[in-house]
């Protein structure tokens, strides 16, 4: 269970973190995502990650206020998408232009530290999917195929529901219980949200200071 933790928590991160740009949106109707996520591991294997569901979906928090009845629409504030670049220019601009933080596998799978992601729809060396997280209004790039896998919803951190009878409800702590995850129990002085964030940096000489580092992928797990 720990695992799934740090799967999620990689999204939340990113969820969380994704920069905002002012245009308007353009909108993707054809976006299925798979129940499995298929990749190569070792020449002709086949390895099969399941696509462990996500809670932070705007389905999955309507649900729980819809489960107290809690007159409330929920509205998404970030978008889980994938890119399909089709050359080394669309690449670039992705990363550069849009400034997107990029990774190779879905962000909702546990892949093992040593394992390289193979999308088996995508010929070995040809450009693969790239997934990241954008805020709705971000302009997508008409050039570059383009899926919104999910539409997502981000709690306030203190955001409750407070029932007619019973005690305060958190929504995060709900919509993980409405996808059957336990909760790990914490002690009362140390119960909340944890949001990890920080800067990696180096060493500028040039600079003759330490300076953040720019594009770096991160995945967080939580130790066993």
């Amino acid at each position: 269970m720990k695992k799934i933790y740090s799967v999620i928590l990689l999204l939340a991160v990113m969820l969380s973190s994704c920069t905002k740009d002012e245009t308007d949106i353009m909108t993707d109707d054809n976006s299925n995502a798979p129940a499995l996520a298929k990749t190569r591991s070792d020449g002709s294997d086949m390895v099969e990650y399941e696509l462990l569901p996500n809670p932070y979906t705007v389905d999955v928090i309507q649900g729980v206020y819809d489960s107290y009845n809690v007159s409330k629409t929920i509205e998404p504030t970030d978008l889980y998408v994938r890119f399909l670049p089709q050359d080394s220019l669309q690449l670039i601009a992705l990363k550069n232009d849009y400034d997107l933080e990029l990774f190779d596998y879905p962000l909702n799978i546990e892949l093992p530290e040593d394992a390289v992601y193979q999308d088996p729809t995508i010929p070995e060396g040809s450009f693969t999917w790239l997934y990241t997280t954008v805020k709705p209004d971000f302009a997508f790039p008409k050039e570059i195929p383009y899926e919104v896998i999910e539409e997502c919803y981000i709690p306030a951190e203190d955001e409750t529901i407070s029932p007619t009878r019973g005690g305060i409800i958190n929504v995060e702590e709900a919509a993980f219980l409405s996808l059957g995850y336990p909760l790990e129990e914490q002690e009362p002085e140390t119960r909340g949200k944890r949001r990890p964030e920080g800067t990696i940096r180096v060493y500028d000489d040039y600079a003759g200071a330490f300076v953040p580092v720019k594009g770096v992928k991160i995945r967080c797990r939580v130790p066993s």
